[in-house]
Formats: C-alpha cells, structure tokens, sequence
C-alpha cells in the first residue's frame, strides 16, 4: 500500500464514544458496504490474504491510497508496446509453495533468472555529489562472514518473535557488528544490497539479518536457480488482474479517515475519488506499515498509541528515467569519493543509475533517512542523473533533459525500533495485539520484506481471525 503520510501533529480527527455508532452508521447509510472483513492496503500481504479469505467463503473490502494494488511491485509498459520494465520489486524468493500459489490465482506464468540489488551492467562507481568517478574502486563483494551469522537465525524473518534473552549481535548497531567481526572491507557491498534500510551502520542488527535473510542469501548463492519472475517482465500483472476481480470490493485512491473499533465490529469511514463510503465489518486487517501516521485514523487507544509511537522508518523510492547518452549496459553506483566510512554516499541521495532492457531508459532508487515530500525526491533525482551524465558522457549538454517516467515512493520502509524497546519485549507487546479490537496486523513489519514470508505469515494469521 502506498503511504506517503508525513510524520504529523496529532491530527484532530473525529473521535468517536460507543454511543455514536449508530450516528455513523445512520450518516452514511446510503452507501454501507458490510463485509466480513475490511482489510487496509492492497500490496502483497493485503491481495493475497483477500485471494485467501474468498476461498474461505468470507466476504471483504479493500482500502487502498494508491489507483492500483502493487504495493512495492511496479510495472511501467513503454507506451505504444506490450514491453514492460519492472522498477519496483524485482523478483521473489524464498518458498517456492508461496510464490507459486499467489501468481497461480490468476494463472501468471513464473520464470527464475539470477537477480541482484546492483550489478545490472557493467559496474562504474562515480561520486553522485562531486561528478567524480572512481576507476580503482574494487568493493570486497564477498559477505560469507554475515551470511554465516545470519544463518544462525532462520526464524527472525518468518514473525516477529526474537530469542530470549536477546543475543548481544542482534542489539548491537550493525558498526559494532562490523568490528567485532572484522567485514569493514564487506560494507560497502552489504549497504547496496539493503539499500531499504538507509543509514545501514546505525541500525540494530536485528534489521538487516531480517532483510538479507536465508531466503535471500540462498537466492544469491553460485549453484542458486535464482528467484522467480514473471514470464512476461510484468511482476505487477497478478495485483493490476485482482483488482479488476474485486470489483467494488476494491476501493482504490481511497483512505481511512475515521473509525470506530471494538470488540464486535468495525465500522470504518472511507473517503474516495467520489464519495464518503462507509465499511461496517466483523474485523479489520492492517497491511499497512503501522507508524503513528499511519494508524491515528483508526480510533487508537492508548495501548495502540504506545507501541505504534515506538517506530522509526526511512524512505525508499524507485523510478525510471529516460536519459539518454550513456553508454549501453552501463550501469553507475553511488560511491562517496572520501575514504570515510567506507565509500558509503550520505543521504539523502540516489543510489544508483541502472540500464534496463530498453536502452535510454534507467532505473533508479533513491534513499532518505527520513521523510521527504515526494516532489523533492523527484527533482533530486532528475538532477542527479543529469550531473551524473555530464560528468560520464561527452557533450552530454546538448542531449534532450532528463525525464522521469515513472516513480513510486516506498516511504515509510522498514519499520524499526531501538535496541533497547527490542531488549524490553516490544515485539512480544505488539505480537499481543493481534486480535485486540477485531484487529489484526499483517505485513513486512511482522515478518520480513521478503514477499514469500509475508504470504506464509498472513496464512499463519488469517484461521486466527475467524476463531
């Protein structure tokens, strides 16, 4: 689901007694759409637990911000082909069973082809900031030592469970982690290959065992097949054909702007394109990244208000830019020309420049610590390719401007707490509200950015909601 709400005041949205359901209900009784279940977000964890509740012969209705389901997935077709260009998610690992049975709902046909964060050309490292590329810059590709470590934990991608007591590595700032294990040559490779998690030596531990997982690591080995795709270059296809399928159970370009939860029901006030629509229903699933944000439309208590306070995020944010000159199959990665700390670019700051499989046209990805408006990421990136392409390619000022075609912001991303909330059972806390006001919580924050674990994880949860 596509969250762009910045980190606000508390709203002054309507706040509801028990008293005023019927005055809700009685408001908008022209359009009530009553459901089993109202499920928020239409990404991965929010199509797939519908696709699941249909069979179990539960009705449901899905809030979704964005004109179309995807979440993290996006597809831009070339206009005037039938040629795609992924630039959100690229591929899908980890259990094949998982994989196969979400895009089998709709018959896609899955292929596996190697896959990696860079590496999608002919590699340049060039100092985004300063136009100065950097020809004797070789990264230690190899993570064997991590991947180790992170083999010593299979769960912590599956839920949120974490052992108890919690092991020092997990709680340390993955800087002390890299000293006490010696990878520093190891860094720089490590960071592009979680670019989602921004400022990687800052953050616990715990976060990046979760996002270079075993799922992922195995995908990466020499003897891997790879990670699945689709057959025709077009991951967003299975979301794009169930939307259709649901028909007025999707609402899309639509948000939740008041609601009432309790026990028995939910009653949830959605504003779309066209009208008010009011969704009463047995129980409420959240996809969503729970921020603060986020979740203060859904009528929190305080036990609600103090957990979901508790999280941090950063932006990720992916597009394509039409920029042509460079020289085909080049692809061109942010390296900081200073020495300190490891080469890594400060953000916020683009990534990196990749081709595709139509030339001119380039990936990027674009990282910030923290919230930024979705029209600074887009001129920060139109500058950047255009400084990088000046710097790289000659007579590069008498080539068209640099378009960008397409874009999808990721904000907020991988949800994190500090080490000190993981050491004092947050997770066991936040695991405890399932349930807690005919509410129930899927999605990356309870398991992993992997899609094949947040599937398994929302099959795990959804025989829980109907008890």
């Amino acid at each position: 689901m596509h969250v762009s709400h910045r980190p606000l005041p508390r709203l002054k949205l309507l706040t509801f007694s028990f008293l005023a359901w019927t005055s809700i209900h009685t408001a908008y009784a022209s359009n009530v759409l009553e459901r089993d279940i109202a499920i928020i977000g239409g990404g991965a964890s929010g199509v797939y637990a519908a696709l699941r509740l249909r069979e179990m012969n539960h009705s449901f209705a899905i809030v979704e911000e964005r004109d179309h389901f995807g979440g993290h997935v996006s597809t831009y077709t070339v206009p005037g082909t039938e040629t795609h260009i992924d630039y959100g998610a690229q591929g899908f690992g980890g259990d094949e069973d998982s994989i196969r049975r979400f895009f089998g709902y709709y018959d896609i046909p899955l292929v596996r082809v190697k896959l990696a964060e860079v590496g999608f050309g002919k590699t340049r490292y060039v100092d985004f900031k300063t136009s100065t590329e950097l020809p004797d810059f070789r990264p230690d590709q190899n993570i064997s030592v991590l991947a180790r470590e992170v083999y010593k934990y299979p769960e912590l991608s599956l839920n949120t469970a974490l052992p108890s007591p919690l092991p020092e590595d997990l709680a340390l700032t993955f800087r002390d982690f890299v000293t006490k294990y010696g990878i520093e040559s190891s860094v720089f490779s490590i960071y592009f290959q979680t670019e989602g998690l921004g400022d990687l030596l800052s953050k616990p531990t715990l976060y990046v065992f979760k996002y270079l997982n075993p799922a992922y690591l195995d995908g990466q080995l020499p003897t891997s097949p790879g990670f699945f795709v689709t057959e025709r270059a077009f991951n967003q296809e299975v979301y794009l054909r169930a939307q259709a399928d649901f028909g007025a159970s999707a609402l899309v370009s639509s948000r939740v702007v008041a609601a009432q939860r309790n026990d028995s029901r939910v009653v949830l006030v959605v504003k779309t394109p066209t009208r008010t629509q009011t969704i009463v229903a047995r129980k409420l699933l959240v996809t969503m990244p729970p921020t603060l944000a986020n979740m203060r439309p859904l009528d929190l208590d305080a036990r609600e208000h103090g957990l979901f306070s508790r999280f941090e995020a950063q932006g990720w944010y992916v597009g394509l830019v039409n920029a042509t000159g460079f020289v085909a199959g080049h692809e061109f990665i942010n390296a900081a020309a200073a020495h300190s700390q490891f080469h890594l670019p400060q953000l916020p700051a683009l990534y990196q420049i990749s081709p595709t499989r139509v030339e001119g046209i380039h990936l990027v990805r674009y990282g910030s610590p923290s919230y930024m408006t979705e029209s600074d990421v887009r001129a920060d990136i139109v500058r950047t390719v255009d400084r990088v392409r000046r710097a790289v390619v000659p007579n590069a000022a008498s080539l068209p401007s640099v378009e960008l075609l397409a874009f999808s912001s990721h904000w907020p991303f991988s949800l994190r707490v500090s080490a000190s909330d993981m050491a004092g059972g947050f997770y066991t806390r936040l695991d405890a509200l399932q349930g807690h006001r005919s509410t129930w919580y899927t999605g990356a924050t309870f398991s992993s950015t992997t899609a094949s674990h947040v599937w398994n994880f929302t099959e795990r949860l959804l025989p829980r909601v109907f008890e």
